[in-house]
């Protein structure tokens, strides 16, 4: 059922293609005295920083970087994330029933929610209808079109709505649509932020900042729409199905001037497991992420995925997406000894030998996960990641923190 607590596939433009360097059977192994427990690495975590900014490497700067560890971290795993599935078509069905109850200011009733809610997963196109409605309703689809994931979806005068890999992928309540004055029919996905039209003027990852924007209907601050934004995320159930779902966290914003003199918040939400963000990509002043940079290196595919959710005014958010991961969580054998920060570094310095400078921006810690041509599953590492800055590109840098294996891709901002 869709309840109230207390108060995804996301489409990437572009190709994500990663390097990843190769051990040897010298230092680029993740060998026992290259890692250190994790207590220890909390403890004495401000030691480590220090003596990385003092450290003179041939191609990596230190000087302004931002680093963060964990506070509650106890041990890492390597995990697999599976998409939720196994629901019937009819508890899907009732989910996102009470979902548009919740969600919608209007009240609709049980025959125009069976008119609204379509299957677009289903092999079946009526030519004489225009989309959504081209695809059947549950009735029919019941009648031979079922596949594994359902994809419903709603598109109507109103609103738009869709559940995708068990979890509510996107909604967005038309309100921008309609400040903007666009006749566009049926809803769908209207995104905030246009270079043209709705430019960003500033984007932040500090969501305790406290400069004011004034919205369509009054002002407020970043860090009480962000949370706002993050108590609407904890509050709302995106999922018809239990289990390790990864929860939801905002981690940055993008300032929107609409225009007439109102601005309109662009949060960044990532997923995060156990406190650890699983990882994604720079999303400043972009709603797609940005482009990424073809290699001859490796060709594996590996997840920055990220969901953004829209504020225009100040008691209501207006649209979201891809702010919910839908996979269950299986966790491997617990591991307490990892490869430690200045290991990492070390590491990262050897791959790019001979490259050029890298200016490093932060240092966390994070979950990879790697998309397997024909498979659902993702295995998911836990790794230090150094998102670094060279010749305007971002080089998402990762060291498993198990095996010190890197990987590396490069994104070019839009």
């Amino acid at each position: 059922m869709f309840k109230l607590k207390s108060f995804f596939l996301f489409i990437l433009v572009g190709a994500m293609i990663f390097l990843t360097g190769c051990e040897s059977s010298g230092d680029l192994t993740g060998t026992i005295s290259e890692k250190a427990e994790i207590s220890e690495i909390r403890s004495g975590f401000t030691e480590s920083v220090e003596r990385l900014r003092n450290k003179s490497y041939d191609n990596l700067v230190f000087t302004k970087t931002a680093f963060s560890f964990p506070d509650e971290l106890e041990s890492v795993s390597e995990l697999k994330a599976t998409p939720l599935k196994g629901k019937s078509v009819d508890e899907i069905y009732e989910y996102l029933c009470d979902a548009i109850d919740f969600l919608t200011d209007k009240e609709y009733t049980d025959e125009e929610k069976r008119h609204d809610i379509r299957f677009v997963d289903a092999d079946y196109d009526d030519k004489n209808e225009r989309y959504p409605y081209s695809s059947p309703n549950i009735d029919e689809y019941k009648n031979g079109y079922e596949t594994e994931y359902p994809w419903p979806t709603v598109g109507n005068d109103d609103y738009s709505l869709d559940l995708m890999f068990g979890v509510l992928r996107s909604f967005d309540d038309g309100s921008l649509v309609e400040y903007d004055g666009v006749s566009s029919g049926i809803r769908q996905m209207y995104f905030m932020i246009s270079t043209a039209k709705h430019p960003v003027v500033f984007y932040t990852e500090d969501l305790t900042c406290t400069d004011k924007y004034k919205l369509i209907d009054g002002e407020i601050s970043i860090a009480d729409a962000a949370a706002f934004a993050q108590n609407y995320l904890d509050s709302l159930d995106f999922t018809p199905y239990e289990g390790n779902i990864p929860k939801s966290k905002i981690v940055a914003v993008n300032v929107v001037n609409i225009g007439n003199g109102n601005y309109g918040y662009n949060f960044v939400v990532a997923y995060t497991y156990k406190g650890l963000c699983f990882n994604f990509d720079d999303r400043k002043e972009t709603d797609s992420g940005g482009l990424f940079v073809d290699t001859d290196y490796d060709e594996r595919d590996y997840s920055g995925a990220s969901g953004s959710i829209d504020m225009i005014r100040t008691d209501k958010v207006c649209r979201f997406f891809d702010v919910a991961n839908g996979v269950d969580i299986t966790e491997g054998e617990p591991q307490t000894s990892v490869i430690t920060l200045e290991t990492a570094a070390d590491k990262i310095s050897e791959f790019f030998s001979g490259f050029m400078t890298f200016y490093v921006d932060n240092v966390s810690v994070v979950w990879l996960s790697e998309k397997k041509s024909g498979e659902m599953t993702m295995p998911t590492y836990p790794c230090w990641k150094f998102k670094m800055y060279a010749n305007g590109d971002i080089y998402h840098t990762f060291v498993n923190m198990i095996t010190g294996e890197v990987y590396l891709y490069i994104q070019v901002p839009n």
